[in-house]
């Protein structure tokens, strides 16, 4: 009897412990209404052994993404590349996705321009907030900078026939003012079950620990075609939403194509030689997407169903009944080729070769 009871007992523990592992999140994301001029979440790594470390990080990532979505300079380029080989009588055919991305924003401000709307900490420890930015300041007396690359592939594991992804993402803040300049940063590396995640808040180095997370659903999503990223969050809420972010925004700016370049190409090449060259062994192809654009966006809000984090983003380059002004695209004669020399990457990333 006595054995039974224990059973019993523990069973009951375990049952506690799954439910205690969905963490909550509050109602305020799903819905983010318009303070000022724009508004964004901000989110800490779970689990930071210092509350103020984790206050200051929701803080500074709420303002580096309102800089982002007030004005961003995107660079991107994604690749699609096919090989087609023959295997005794027999086509086998590799993929290769590859994505690469740039995003800039500068914001001159002042403090009292940034206003904190709600705030919350759930029972993973993560700090959300959600704050408002109104341009309401003459004196701006401090400069955020934003800086963020993303790189991702997508590629099939060798003699599986399966596909792995594997994704870096790299974030660097930098606050100036007339008492100095504070530097943030944080580093997300994704290469299938591999995960690494750090971050460096002004001095303070944080590796976020390495379990698994399980969050309560917000809502029963009926068309996810509504969002614009979706992303596990296995690893917390920050690493899938900033990741996701970066995504909305890159899958937006494709589709404004204010400056745009399409590649493509078809090849063959000889399995071993030239001298062994047959057509019918390996065909190649390649094609490359280009985007530049300045862009502003606004953040809707944030779903959570089965574990999944769901992004919903508008540009007022897309829809001119978003609440931001509206800019129109740039003339074509704007973007014809220049004359000068400049190689793929200079005119990616702007860098002039013309003087």
């Amino acid at each position: 009897m006595k054995k039974i009871k224990l059973i019993l007992i523990l069973l009951f523990a375990l049952v506690l412990q799954s439910k205690g592992q969905f963490y909550e999140t509050p109602d305020w994301i799903r819905n983010i209404p318009l303070h000022g001029n724009i508004s964004a979440i901000g989110v800490s790594d779970p689990r930071v052994p210092s509350d103020s470390i984790a206050k200051l990080q929701s803080q500074i990532r709420a303002k580096a993404i309102i800089a982002l979505l007030n004005e961003v300079d995107i660079a991107y380029t994604s690749q699609y590349f096919q090989v087609e080989t023959e295997e005794h009588r027999t086509y086998k055919l590799q993929e290769i996705i590859e994505k690469l991305g740039k995003l800039q924003a500068r914001l001159p401000y002042h403090p009292d321009d940034f206003s904190i709307i709600e705030s919350n900490i759930n029972q993973n420890e993560e700090h959300l907030i959600l704050m408002g930015y109104q341009d309401i300041s003459e004196s701006k007396t401090h400069v955020l900078n934003v800086y963020c690359e993303f790189y991702s592939k997508e590629y099939e594991i060798s003699n599986t026939r399966a596909y792995a992804v594997a994704e870096i993402v790299e974030l660097y803040i930098s606050d100036s003012s007339e008492n100095g300049i504070k530097n943030y940063s944080c580093k997300m590396e994704f290469d299938g079950r591999d995960v690494e995640l750090s971050s460096n808040t002004d001095g303070y180095k944080n590796e976020p620990p390495g379990y698994a997370y399980s969050y309560k659903k917000t809502s029963d999503l009926k068309n996810i075609n509504d969002f614009d990223a979706t992303l596990n969050l296995e690893k917390g809420i920050w690493q899938a939403y900033f990741r996701g972010l970066c995504h909305a925004i890159s899958e937006k700016a494709k589709n404004y194509n204010s400056k745009i370049k399409n590649l493509d190409d078809l090849f063959r090449t000889a399995r071993e030689s030239e001298e062994n060259y047959d057509e019918s062994t390996m065909q190649q192809e390649l094609s490359r997407q280009v985007v530049k654009n300045t862009m502003q966006f606004y953040l809707h809000g944030l779903e959570i169903d089965q574990n999944m984090l769901y992004i919903n983003i508008s540009t007022p380059q897309l829809d001119q009944e978003s609440p931001m002004k509206y800019f129109p695209p740039p003339p074509t004669d704007s973007i014809q080729e220049t004359p000068c020399d400049r190689s793929f990457w200079d005119w990616l990333f702007g860098r002039n070769k013309c003087d």
